[in-house]
Formats: structure tokens, C-alpha cells, sequence
């Protein structure tokens, strides 16, 4: 199977790099002859947004060349999907929702029709916000439904130190399709 994991934060000593890494681990662990992959907005990836220009409706992919192109090629080939993102105002950064927003691409593809491969969401804060984060979960769902993705499972990470962080990630079951 093919495994990815994806980070959503561009801090690279943040508590959300420091979970993505820690889920890499666990699949491994858990996973040894799977293909594995982690695509990190931490490590210096700077996407483009959309600019609404209707390539994609052509059936000819994203006209813009960066990183993106990248993370398709991993979603196209992931049996399994598990994001790690930060909550900024109950929802994703600006960085990660840049990444979300040119999943468009995939809208106009039959992959939305599909049956959908799994997916886990863990969010990450510092809590604070009484409107809670539901915004993120749903940005994420309707993302990742056109992309072929269903969130399975979403883990409520705010509020949690490295230590718990930690501790999440190497008692994790995941619902990631496993064998």
C-alpha cells in the first residue's frame, strides 16, 4: 500500500511538523513494506494559490508548475491519507488552504465519483477559540472529497504538548486501510 502523510504548517520546530513525523513513524512501525510519504509545507514548499483560471475544466491538469504537481503525483498513487494541520481561526492557515484550494483540479475529473480511499485529519492549536474548529473539518472534507479522499476519523489535537503528541501518535490505530 501506498501511505502519505501530510503537513499542513509551514513551521518547521512546530507542534504539527512534530506529529507528522511522529504518524511517519507509527506507520512505519506498523507498516514496514508499505510505501511511505510525507510532503510537508515545513520543508521550505512554497505552493501558489489558484488563480481561477479554468485549465484544470480542460481535463489538461494545473497550469501552474511547483511543488503541487508533486503532491498530486502522491495522491494519485495513495491507497491511504493522513493530514496534520494547524487551526488558525478554525481553519487551515493561508499556506495549507493554498494547497486545498488547487485540489480543484480534481473537480473536474470522475475521481470525485469514485469510491473513496481513507483519510484521518488531525488538528492542531492552541485552543482558545469557543467556535471550536469545525470550519477546518469541513475545508478538509470537501477538499479532499474531490480528490478521492473520505475523512474517516478526525483527532482533536488542540491543547495537547509535544509529550501528549507524542504519546497520540505511538498508540495510534490508524483507519487508514490496513491489511
Amino acid at each position: 500500500m501506498n501511505r502519505l502523510v501530510v503537513c499542513g504548517s509551514i513551521r518547521p520546530e512546530g507542534k504539527s511538523a512534530f506529529l507528522a513525523s511522529a504518524l511517519v513513524e507509527r506507520l512505519h512501525e506498523l507498516y514496514p513494506d508499505d510505501e511511505l510519504q510525507l510532503f510537508s509545507l515545513a520543508d521550505d514548499i512554497d505552493v501558489d494559490p489558484c488563480i481561477a483560471c479554468d485549465y484544470c475544466k480542460l481535463g489538461e491538469g494545473c497550469i501552474i508548475e511547483d511543488p503541487m504537481q508533486d503532491l498530486y503525483g502522491m495522491l494519485d498513487e495513495a491507497d491511504s491519507l493522513a493530514i496534520v494541520s494547524p487551526i488558525y481561526f478554525a481553519g487551515p492557515p493561508a499556506q495549507f488552504k493554498a494547497v486545498l484550494d488547487r485540489l480543484q483540479r480534481y473537480f473536474w475529473t470522475d475521481l470525485r465519483t469514485r469510491p473513496k480511499r481513507p483519510a484521518e485529519l488531525f488538528a492542531i492549536g492552541d485552543g482558545g477559540d469557543p467556535h471550536g474548529f469545525e470550519p477546518l473539518v469541513c475545508i478538509i472534507r470537501s477538499s479532499l472529497a474531490v480528490a478521492g479522499f473520505h475523512v474517516e476519523a478526525v483527532h482533536d489535537c488542540v491543547d495537547r504538548s509535544p509529550e501528549q503528541l507524542q504519546v497520540l501518535a505511538a498508540s495510534w490505530e490508524p483507519k487508514l486501510g490496513g491489511r
